[in-house]
């Protein structure tokens, strides 16, 4: 991962498909203005995107996908893991339907 500066749009503009995850309305993220929390994507690709991604060539399917952060949620919710943010207050996982509106 990488922290960015967004400020000016101009790396918006230039990676707008990479962005676009976050661009939803309900993340309250317009890649410009300053956001109050923190988002997470995680590339949990199919085989058939891996093969074209340089920089993240491991596939992954989508039930391992779903079991993986259902263990998350779990080991979260019962105390058993410890994430190294001191101030969190609120975790949230969305499932983005490529198929949905």
């Amino acid at each position: 991962g990488f922290k960015m500066g967004l400020g000016d749009g101009t790396f918006l503009e230039a990676n707008l498909a990479e962005c676009s995850p976050f661009l939803q309305p309900q993340f309250g993220c317009d890649m410009r203005t300053p956001l109050n929390g923190t988002i997470f994507r995680l590339p949990l690709r199919q085989a058939q995107h891996a093969a074209e991604c340089p920089y993240a060539p491991h596939s992954i399917s989508p039930d391992h996908a779903t079991k993986l952060l259902d263990d998350f949620v779990r080991q979260l919710a019962d105390g058993k893991m410890l994430l190294f943010l001191e101030h969190v207050m609120r975790v949230e996982i969305w499932r983005w339907d490529a198929d949905a509106d």
